[in-house]
């Protein structure tokens, strides 16, 4: 999934699910009843967000099978505010990196899966 339904340029999330052919919803509104209704009906097994400005209710991130990771573009545990990279160049961070990690309802705190510095 991937908010900014009003940019002009394509990001790299949809580019790569294009290349291999998985389904991706662009919206506004994580949260929205057409997100719970198209997760709903499609069953889905692991559902995957990146570039994600909104907090995500427990009624979407608990719909699909194996729950809902997020690739957070930052070191986790390091740098859990929105817009990492803004903070970490603003405070003159020298650790950048990304995390991915399971969704729960401690914004940023679910079980890491991965991360690189």
């Amino acid at each position: 999934m991937n908010i900014k339904e009003d940019s002009n340029k394509t990001p790299l999330s949809i580019e790569l699910c294009k290349k291999a052919n998985i389904e991706h919803i662009i919206t506004n509104n994580i949260n929205s009843i057409e997100i719970f209704n198209r997760l709903k009906e499609h069953k889905i097994e692991l559902a995957c967000v990146c570039s994600l400005h909104q907090i995500i209710k427990p009624e979407i991130y608990t719909i699909s099978k194996n729950g809902m990771i997020n690739l957070h573009t930052s070191h986790l545990s390091y740098c859990q505010e929105p817009n990492p990279w803004f903070w970490m160049i603003k405070d003159d961070e020298d650790i950048f990196g990304a995390s991915l990690h399971f969704i729960i309802k401690d914004i940023d705190r679910g079980r890491i899966i991965c991360w690189e510095k």
